[in-house]
């Protein structure tokens, strides 16, 4: 967590290592079509947080997405089909799917803000709060 000035910046993340198998060099698990195999679980990670001694104010809260189905151009990849040329069409089509899901809300903060996220398997959440 930082502060600037008015605002809080929260990163929160599902970091998910590597398998011994692929950690010893056996790539055998992954191809160009498939990454996520070489990994240990691939479950969800709820994070709990009471954020304490915040100016208390109205904030505008913004949190920004990033996943599999939000932002990764990866998976966008392999959701139409790993197509092996990218040219025009599917590049812009791509190019759209590296923005992440946005969420803006705004709440009375009173010296401590809770969060309760639910984050996918290598996937984030940014978090900022700034005073309006």
């Amino acid at each position: 967590m930082t502060e600037k000035e008015d605002s809080y910046q929260i990163l929160l993340f599902n970091y998910v290592h590597y398998n011994k198998e692929y950690e010893s060099g056996h790539l055998n698990t992954i191809n160009n079509y498939n990454r996520y195999e070489a990994f240990i679980h691939n479950n969800d990670l709820e994070v709990v947080l009471n954020v304490k001694n915040i100016k208390s104010g109205n904030y505008q809260v913004t949190k920004y997405f990033l996943n599999r189905n939000s932002g990764s151009v990866y998976d966008s990849w392999i959701e139409i089909g790993a197509p092996s040329q990218i040219k025009d069409e599917i590049y812009e089509y791509l190019k759209a799917k590296e923005k992440m899901f946005m969420k803006i809300e705004r709440t009375q903060i009173e010296n401590d803000y809770s969060i309760n996220e639910i984050i996918n398997p290598h996937g984030a959440v940014f978090i900022e709060l700034k005073k309006i």
